[in-house]
């Protein structure tokens, strides 16, 4: 004979864990991915900002790097570098801005509302099944395993787009920087 007792301690135990964890990707983790997005908005508007800085005072020519190597226009290439930069920092903006909502949105524990669970027990119970508890703890640790495996979906998916909008702000700063450095050493080596 199956030990029913023991089947039932040993489920009632489950739902407070994977509870735990479902709502540490619901409100946790979601916080957290929201927050970096923020942050990587601030960064990339931050340095779209220096960069037309930087192209005001190149363009309308408050610093002039002509004539430190004949034939070859740096102003262009710094220019260049300053736009593909801009581009950049426009795109992780962007994406950080796509990222923030989670697109795929966070899925409930129940499908309709909570009262789904008190309306299964009723109908096992009025069937005349003596393993109503048993069957409830199942339908409901079977319930927030689903939307837990959906909710890290979901927190996979905004994870993988604030890190390509972290790729491309790092590549944005290290073109604005070694931009920087090379009109640094022209101008210091002159």
């Amino acid at each position: 004979m199956p030990d029913y007792e023991g089947y039932v301690k040993s489920l009632e135990k489950i739902p407070e864990g994977v509870s735990k964890d479902y709502w540490s990707s619901f409100i946790d983790i979601n916080r957290h991915q929201y927050n970096v997005g923020r942050v990587h908005l601030w960064i990339s508007a931050a340095l779209f900002g220096v960069y037309l800085a930087v192209f005001d005072k190149l363009f309308f020519g408050e610093i002039s790097l002509d004539g430190y190597f004949p034939g070859i226009s740096v102003e262009s290439i710094v220019l260049s570098i300053v736009l593909l930069s801009s581009i950049l920092a426009i795109l992780a903006f962007g994406i950080s801005l796509y990222a923030m909502p989670a697109r795929r949105g966070y899925q409930p524990i129940p499908k309709k509302g909570w009262g789904e669970f008190s309306h299964a027990a009723y109908r096992l119970l009025k069937s005349g099944s003596n393993q109503v508890y048993a069957s409830f703890l199942t339908n409901f640790i079977a319930r927030i395993d689903h939307a837990f495996a959906y909710n890290v979906k979901t927190n996979r998916k905004r994870a993988s787009l604030l890190r390509y909008a972290f790729y491309l702000l790092l590549a944005s700063f290290s073109l604005a920087f070694s931009s920087f450095l090379i009109v640094t050493i022209i101008v210091i080596g002159r």
